[in-house]
């Protein structure tokens, strides 16, 4: 009888649990339906959101090899270039389109360097720099992009003659542990070894004397001179 009545009661509390359930979803449905429809509406903007975003880096990708390498001049490709910068302006992508950019102006720079003015091309090293220089400062996981930014501001420090501030930018390569595995590394030795032959004062040896002895001056013949007779006299004769 006891455990009847137990379930008895057991049976009697869900019934009440599921009344009152019930009475509260008609008390308070609407606001229930709103907050499940309001749900539902920012999983899918934060899906949307998300799977937009992933398709604008992936046309941000295939942008940034075409003009990497495509078919239209550099001129065309710069300002392509400078698009993404303005676009992209963080993550890697935004990174790589600033090293792209940087090695692109920096080669015009250099490359041109017998077609160009002075103030132009210092106004293209300056451009390039900026770009490494907000690399270095913050380069997310790219440290290929890093390598090059440093690289480039050593070049652009020998290009300007200042050796001491190249040295520097090739030291803090070998000092970084993350370019250790980059072909950077190896960039950097070569250029401080560079930059250590330059430093290396210049010596002239003297010419040594020489043991031969000095060539004589000609002996004069003493051979008389020959006379050849005048074929007129001969002939008078």
């Amino acid at each position: 009888m006891k455990a009847k009545r137990r379930k008895d009661l057991r049976a009697n509390e869900l019934i009440q649990t599921v009344q009152e359930a019930w009475a509260a979803v008609r008390k308070y449905g609407s606001y229930i339906a709103a907050a499940a429809i309001a749900v539902v509406l920012v999983i899918g903007l934060g899906w949307y959101w998300r799977h937009g975003k992933a398709q604008q880096l992936e046309q941000g990708w295939s942008q940034l090899a075409a003009a990497r390498s495509g078919p239209t001049g550099p001129e065309e490709r710069i300002e392509r270039l400078r698009a993404m910068v303005a676009e992209y302006e963080d993550g890697s992508l935004a990174v790589a389109a600033r090293q792209t950019l940087g090695d692109m102006l920096m080669g015009e720079a250099i490359g041109g360097a017998g077609m160009l003015d002075a103030g132009r091309q210092e106004e293209l090293l300056g451009q390039a720099e900026k770009l490494y220089l907000q690399i270095v400062a913050n380069p997310g996981q790219q440290w290929v992009a890093l390598g090059a930014a440093l690289t480039g501001l050593a070049k652009m420090a020998e290009q300007r003659g200042d050796l001491d501030q190249a040295r520097q930018w090739y030291q803090a390569i070998i000092e970084d542990g993350k370019l250790a595995v980059t072909p950077y590394h190896r960039v950097a030795e070569t250029g401080l070894a560079y930059l250590a032959d330059l430093a290396e004062p210049v010596e002239f040896v003297a010419a040594k004397a020489s043991t031969q002895p000095a060539a004589s001056p000609p002996v004069p013949s003493t051979m008389p001179a020959l006379t050849v007779p005048s074929t007129r006299q001969a002939g008078q004769d």
